[in-house]
């Protein structure tokens, strides 16, 4: 049994029986080929080892395929994390961007261990977006020392995973269409859509093989762009890059926008921001109104001057490139509070009621 993290909602139990776990197993085997990992090669998991499709089921998938696990756990902080590595030389790494980007920021000053110095080649990263987004996979690289960053994908009811990037940057490779259906659909109509150079939508998974539990037509409510020309590096079959999400799209001033789409902005638009950001909101439901709160984290130390003049450029960045106006609040590098789940996931809105404070949340999934 695994279950998804629940970190928008109730979680969603899964099951498997001996034939889903072996074809699971040989989806895990099909990515860990393209990234050039043998069975006897050491990897490191460092993920929560917990029921979360990429905790243990994760482990129990590449211990299948014949890897030397390291299963460490992102929960033993940066420091464990740092030695184990120095001592094992895994040849790659498995946890989630925000992990990767922790101990690329943090590894050396919190250990005196520089992570260029592991001898890692790869860099697995998932569970949330920023594997596909140069501004954020080009530094984990650098600071990984030259090892290369892939994006992996999953699809919930379906035999995970299912996905990912190759060396040319260019999108998730999906090569699990034996056993993983998926549709691209308009995310107010839900009607199916064409599968076709540049389609994007809602993506909805229908696992082929399934044993236990089936799910037809189930929703990730994850907005997906498809590209069906080839790669550069000659690997078949459609690519998918992560646009967003239904659940967290914003109404501002009647436009659709993403939280990812503001932080993508931000990011572009000037050195003096770390990449984390949360949009803040005061009520529930999509909308929000203008001008709209931002916290950034940025450079600690940064002058009272250069925040005005970065809060001036990212309110006209923001502008020209999503049509509304923001307001930021500016947190120094290192006291930016994450609200992460017990998968490290990082949250990028922020509902705050104005007697009790930050809200949880409490999005579903559901069945079309």
């Amino acid at each position: 049994m695994s279950s998804s993290s629940g970190t928008t909602g109730s979680p969603t139990y899964s099951g498997f029986t001996l034939k889903d776990r072996e074809i699971t197993n040989d989806n895990q085997a099909r990515a860990l080929v393209r990234l050039g990992i043998e069975p006897g090669d050491v990897v490191m998991h460092a993920s929560v080892l917990s029921m979360w499709i990429a905790g243990i089921p994760g482990v129990d998938s590449m211990m299948a395929y014949g890897v030397c696990l390291v299963p460490v756990g992102a929960l033993s902080g940066v420091e464990r994390v740092a030695q184990i590595a120095r001592d094992t030389r895994p040849k790659s790494i498995k946890c989630t961007v925000s992990f990767a980007q922790y101990l690329a920021k943090h590894m050396e000053e919190r250990t005196g261990i520089d992570p260029a110095t592991l001898g890692l080649e790869k860099v697995v990263v998932f569970g949330e977006p920023g594997g596909s987004i140069p501004q954020i996979y080009e530094p984990l690289e650098k600071s990984f020392g030259g090892a290369m960053v892939h994006d992996i994908m999953g699809a919930t009811g379906c035999h995970s995973p299912t996905g990912i990037s190759c060396e040319e940057h260019n999108g998730i490779h999906f090569y699990a269409e034996d056993n993983a259906m998926f549709e691209i659909c308009d995310p107010e109509s839900l009607q199916s859509l064409p599968i076709e150079d540049g389609v994007e939508g809602e993506i909805v998974f229908t696992g082929l093989e399934r044993e236990c539990g089936p799910l037809i037509r189930w929703r990730d409510k994850d907005i997906i762009q498809v590209t069906t020309e080839p790669c550069r590096c000659g690997r078949p079959g459609p690519r998918m890059l992560f646009k967003g999400r239904v659940d967290d799209m914003l109404l501002v001033k009647g436009v659709n926008v993403f939280p990812n789409a503001v932080r993508d902005v931000i990011n572009k638009t000037s050195t003096l921001t770390t990449g984390n950001i949360r949009i803040v909101k005061s009520s529930p439901g999509p909308v929000v109104p203008a001008p709209v709160l931002v916290k950034v984290e940025v450079k600690a130390g940064l002058p009272d001057q250069k925040k005005q003049t970065l809060a001036g450029d990212l309110d006209n960045a923001i502008h020209h490139q999503l049509r509304f106006r923001a307001t930021f609040d500016f947190i120094d590098e290192g006291e930016f509070e994450l609200l992460k789940g017990a998968t490290g996931k990082t949250h990028l809105v922020e509902q705050i009621n104005e007697q009790h404070g930050p809200l949880g949340r409490n999005d579903e999934q559901r069945n079309i």
